[in-house]
């Protein structure tokens, strides 16, 4: 039954009773945002909203305070919920793989000053001539390891009036050749110091003497 009220508005009467109220108090309240409302004030609201009659959800006041707290801990929870999923650490950044940077290279330089090193050694063969190229692969099968370990060829040093003798053997590499060495003495303007020498004699392309 619906009849006008002072306003002349329309009421229902009879339906406060009967109506759901919880979707209708829970978009009043979303939509006030957080602005405080009383208990009487939200009943008033409500009567409003739903078109009945004023002092109508009195007899439901109970029911529309524990709405209203079921609310207000729903919306409690969701701001928490926010909270949480923002402070949680966002996932590392795929790292972009960077190009290497070619560094310049630095100008070789043949000394201190830029100039050219004096060699330090040199060798002159018995016949003169220059050895020849790729010596590893013209050489890897001259003849077998057990051949030259016997050969009984030794080499034998004078260095400083000090002799210094190597027998035929096989290194770790698995090359064949020669090693002598020791600490000899030397006598350098009028002063005798000692002289640590190695000294090895590999055979280019021994390693397939096998």
């Amino acid at each position: 039954m619906c009849i006008r009220d002072r306003y002349g508005e329309l009421r229902v009467i009879g339906m406060a009773d009967s109506i759901d109220l919880k979707g209708p108090l829970f978009e009043y309240m979303r939509s006030r945002g957080d602005e405080d409302i009383t208990p009487k004030g939200l009943r008033r609201a409500l009567e409003a909203t739903l078109g009945l009659e004023h002092g109508s959800l009195d007899p439901r006041k109970a029911e529309v305070k524990s709405l209203a707290e079921e609310f207000l801990l729903q919306q409690q929870e969701e701001e928490e919920e926010e909270e949480e999923e923002s402070d949680e650490e966002p996932p590392p950044a795929k790292k972009v793989k960077k190009e290497p940077v070619q560094k310049a290279k630095p100008e070789k330089k043949n000394g201190a000053d830029g100039e050219k090193k004096e060699k330090t050694f040199a060798v002159e063969t018995r016949g003169g001539e220059e050895a020849p190229r790729n010596l590893g692969k013209t050489q890897h099968r001259a003849m077998k390891g057990t051949q030259f370990l016997g050969c009984g060829e030794t080499i034998e040093i004078e260095l400083f009036g000090n002799t210094l003798k190597g027998w035929p053997r096989q290194f770790s590499s698995g090359g064949f050749g020669w090693y002598t060495g020791g600490k000899i003495p030397i006598e350098l303007k009028g002063k005798k110091v000692w002289a640590q020498v190695g000294l090895n004699v590999t055979i280019p392309g021994s390693k397939e003497w096998l």
